[in-house]
């Protein structure tokens, strides 16, 4: 798995509130990479500051006690889609 989510310091209960909260204000959501290995191991982002040619999935609420809804997160020549 590759992402956690904080938005203004608290993990989303829903992939709902990330989706909201990238629209309305990309800088409160922080990304974490989570992975122990690759490009962007142990890495944190803020929405606004993602690498381009990202790709990767996130989880939620929690990634290490309570996985219940996953997505997707791409950054293409400035754009940011998570779906």
């Amino acid at each position: 798995m590759g992402y956690s989510v904080l938005i203004n310091g608290t993990r989303p209960r829903t992939k709902k509130m990330v989706l909201a909260m990238m629209r309305q204000d990309p800088g409160a959501v922080v990304w974490v990479n989570d992975s122990l290995y690759g490009q962007h191991a142990g890495m944190t982002f803020t929405g606004t500051n993602l690498p381009e040619g990202l790709d990767d999935t996130f989880v939620g609420p929690d990634p290490h006690r309570e996985r219940r809804w996953y997505g997707q997160i791409k950054v293409s020549k400035g754009k940011v889609t998570v779906r």
